[in-house]
C-alpha cells in the first residue's frame, strides 16, 4: 500500500512538471516564461532574465501577463541577451529601471538601440562588443561604464536632454563614431556634468566636440587618441580638464581655454602635434606638468597675469 502511494505521488509530480513548464519557484521569486522570454516575478514586478530565443526587432514589454495576473517589467538582468545572434534592434521602455551587466554585450547582429527615460542603474558592458551596432537613441540620465565599448560600427549617438553623466570607457574605441547630438542640436546635452575616464578614447572618426556649460569634469584620457578631432569648444564654466584628456589628438589645431577653467591636468594636450594656436584666458591659475608637451607646431603663447604656477615640462618640445 505504501509503495503504491509513493508511486502515485511520484507520478503526480512528473505530470505536474510537464503540465506547468513555464512555472518554477526561485529563491528570488517565481520563474516564468512568456513569449519565449524568461522572467523572475517578485511581488508585482518582473525582471527579464533571458531572451536569447527572440529574433528580429524587439520591444521589451512594459508588462507581462502570467496566469491571469499582470506584472510590470522593471529590469533586464545580467547577460539576458548576451551573445544573441538573432535580435537586430531593441526598444527599451521607460518602465525599465535597471539594465544588468553585459545584458546585450556581443549581440552579433544588433544594429539599433533605443533607450527611453527611466533607467537609473546600468551594469558594466551593457552593450559592449556589438560589432554591427550603428545607431543609438538614448534618453536616460546616466550612461554606464564600458556601456558601448568597442562597438566598431557605431556612427552616431543621440542623447536626450536629461543625460547627466557618461561613464568610464563608455564609447572607448568606437572607431566610426562621428556624430554626437542631442534633442536640440549637434552637441552634448545641457545638463551633462561629467565625462568619465577614457569615455571617448580612441574614437578616431570624431571630428568636433561642443561641451556644454553644465560640464564640470572631463576625465583622464576622455578624448585621448581621437586622431581626427580638430575642433573642441570648451564650456565657459569651472570645468576641470583631466590628465591626458586630449592627449594624442593629432589633428587638433586650435585650443581656447576660458577664464573659468578650473584645472589643466598633467599631459592634458600632450602630443597634439598640429596645435598651432593656444589661448589661455586671464583667470586661469595654473598649468599642469607636461600639459602641452610635444605640441611641436606651437610657436608662441601668451601667459596671462593670473597664472601663478606652470608645471614641469608644460611646454616641453614646443617653443
Amino acid at each position: 500500500m505504501v509503495k503504491k502511494l509513493i508511486t502515485s505521488i511520484a507520478f503526480f509530480v512528473v505530470i505536474l512538471a510537464v503540465a506547468l513548464p513555464s512555472f518554477a519557484q526561485s529563491a528570488n521569486g517565481v520563474a516564468a516564461t512568456v513569449n519565449s522570454m524568461d522572467y523572475i516575478i517578485d511581488g508585482d514586478s518582473a525582471t527579464l532574465v533571458c531572451g536569447k530565443k527572440r529574433q528580429g526587432s524587439l520591444s521589451i514589454p512594459t508588462t507581462i501577463n502570467y496566469e491571469g495576473n499582470n506584472y510590470r517589467v522593471t529590469a533586464i538582468g545580467d547577460t539576458a541577451f548576451q551573445g544573441s545572434t538573432l535580435i537586430t534592434s531593441v526598444v527599451i521602455p521607460k518602465t525599465i529601471k535597471s539594465i544588468g551587466r553585459a545584458a546585450f554585450s556581443g549581440c552579433a547582429v544588433l544594429k539599433i538601440v533605443n533607450i527611453s527615460t527611466g533607467v537609473s542603474s546600468i551594469g558594466n558592458n551593457a552593450f559592449a562588443y556589438c560589432p554591427k551596432l550603428a545607431t543609438v537613441y538614448y534618453s536616460s540620465k546616466i550612461i554606464g561604464d564600458y556601456m558601448f565599448d568597442s562597438c566598431d560600427a557605431l556612427t552616431s549617438i543621440s542623447f536626450g536632454s536629461v543625460v547627466t553623466s557618461i561613464g568610464i570607457s563608455a564609447f572607448q574605441d568606437c572607431t566610426r563614431l562621428a556624430s554626437i547630438s542631442n534633442t536640440y542640436g549637434t552637441s552634448f546635452p545641457d545638463g551633462l556634468v561629467s565625462i568619465g575616464n577614457y569615455a571617448f578614447s580612441g574614437c578616431s572618426s570624431l571630428k568636433s566636440v561642443k561641451l556644454p556649460g553644465s560640464l564640470t569634469s572631463i576625465g583622464r584620457f576622455a578624448f585621448g587618441y581621437c586622431t581626427n578631432l580638430s575642433t573642441v569648444i570648451f564650456p565657459d564654466n569651472a570645468c576641470s580638464i583631466g590628465d591626458y584628456a586630449f592627449a594624442n589628438c593629432t589633428t587638433l589645431d586650435n585650443v581656447s581655454l576660458p577664464s573659468s577653467t578650473a584645472t589643466i591636468g598633467t599631459h592634458a594636450f600632450d602630443y597634439c602635434t598640429k596645435l598651432s594656436s593656444l589661448t589661455i584666458q586671464d583667470g586661469i591659475n595654473s598649468i599642469g606638468n607636461y600639459s602641452f608637451s610635444n605640441c611641436t607646431k606651437l610657436k608662441s603663447i601668451t601667459i596671462p597675469n593670473s597664472i601663478t604656477s606652470i608645471g614641469e615640462g608644460a611646454f616641453w618640445s614646443c617653443i
